[in-house]
């Protein structure tokens, strides 16, 4: 008997001191990277406002193995949904606004979560490089607080990857858009 309290009264300190815990940790979370890419703003943009072009460089699409991707255009044939099935979630990412060249925002639905936001800020730094800036941010429901204190360093991380990534991607796309532009102004 004295046991069964002792194990009742350890969940109730327990349970009271993560509630408290979690009163004190802000909801909202907020991830920022940033990149300077060689290649022009425009192409930038397209690849990412390119949705067909992300399961090239976001790693979230490269995994899991059983991950079933449809793709979903508008009537300007701009692909603006990546619906998602898969073994471990299913959900689906939509471009909500963008501004050519400067910024494209989506949103990220998926199974018991929240709604995730991304933000991906471009400026153009000259003809051939672009800064990108790549903005998570939302809110988590109030018993999921303490998540976002690992958020950074967890998101962070794969942030990093898939803008390397595309980078990678792009860096050999410029030099032939670059070659092409100057052999038509030699032609002309």
């Amino acid at each position: 008997m004295v046991m069964n309290k002792s194990i009742i009264s350890f969940f109730l300190i327990l349970i009271i001191s993560f509630t408290s815990f979690n009163f004190f940790i802000n909801s909202r979370y907020k991830i920022e990277r940033n990149i300077k890419i060689d290649a022009n703003i425009d192409i930038v943009f397209e690849n990412i406002l390119n949705l067909e072009h992300w399961t090239d460089w976001a790693v979230w699409f490269s995994y899991p193995d059983d991950l079933s991707l449809n793709f979903i255009d508008n009537n300007d044939s701009i692909i603006t949904k990546i619906i998602w099935e898969g073994s471990e979630n299913n959900g689906y990412l939509e471009i909500v606004s963008f501004n050519k060249p400067d910024s494209i925002l989506t949103k990220v639905f998926s199974d018991g979560l929240s709604v995730t936001n991304a933000l991906f800020k471009l400026e153009r730094i000259d003809h051939l490089r672009t800064n990108l800036s790549l903005i998570i941010y939302g809110k988590v429901p109030f018993y999921m607080s303490f998540m976002t204190l690992f958020f950074d360093s967890i998101l962070g991380n794969e942030i990093e990857k898939s803008l390397s990534l595309l980078e990678e991607k792009l860096i050999g796309f410029t030099y032939f858009f670059y070659i092409g532009h100057q052999h038509q102004t030699e032609i002309v």
